[in-house]
């Protein structure tokens, strides 16, 4: 089940407050704004990545998710934003539509606005959900540039250093976090199997991940 991620009613008011002056400018004066790929297969938005060795950042919504219209009216057309993405494929689906399944399967998409960076290669970098402002967009977009602590930086150091606790029981949970619960259960089967090399809280912690992945079940 696709739900929406929330944060507290008054929050979103007053943003759909703010939004009506916007509104009301855009009228006048036509603003900048992110421009979607929609409607097109994902070996297109492949194909647009590989000419160019463009990153991808999909933007899963749904036409009743409201966090998704204030990304629309509040972050997609700040100037700011618009020129971090000038040399990104952005790619938007509607996960409604039957033909974007097997890419919500893929992805393991729950939440709405799921914003999912990838590298040119189709790879998931790293992902955030719910509304943010303009400036926590931002530096989720300069963070995933960087690379440095994202999800597919941590999968590669803990193939280069698979007995490093710290690392394996952060890429368990940020398995866990996307709904690939196997592959959490083996990270953090790996951590216990180094008991006695690892920190009692972090024993603690993989013990209580596998706990939550059988409820999860």
């Amino acid at each position: 089940m696709i739900r929406t991620s929330s944060r507290r009613i008054g929050l979103i008011l007053l943003l759909v407050a703010l939004c009506l002056p916007l509104a009301a400018e855009s009228a006048v004066k036509p603003l900048q704004r992110v421009v979607w790929a929609e409607d097109i297969s994902w070996a297109a938005v492949l194909d647009r990545a590989a000419d160019g060795d463009r990153p991808i950042l999909i933007h899963f919504y749904a036409t009743w998710c409201g966090p998704c219209k204030l990304l629309e009216a509040m972050v997609y057309n700040e100037a700011a934003v618009v020129e971090e993405l000038a040399d990104v494929v952005t790619f938007k689906v509607d996960i409604e539509k039957p033909e974007y399944a097997a890419l919500l399967d893929r992805f393991r998409i729950t939440v709405l606005p799921t914003l999912l960076w990838c590298t040119p290669e189709g790879r998931e970098v790293e992902r955030f959900t719910g509304y943010v402002s303009a400036v926590e967009f931002l530096g989720h977009m300069r963070s995933f540039r960087a690379g440095d602590g994202t999800y597919i930086d941590i999968m590669a150091r803990t193939a280069a250093s698979p007995q490093d606790p710290d690392l394996l029981l952060d890429l368990a949970a940020r398995h866990h976090q996307r709904g690939y619960l196997d592959r959490a259960e083996v990270a953090y089967r790996r951590l216990l199997n180094l008991r006695e090399g690892a920190p009692t809280p972090l024993v603690n912690s993989a013990l209580l991940g596998t706990a939550r992945l059988a409820q999860a079940r």
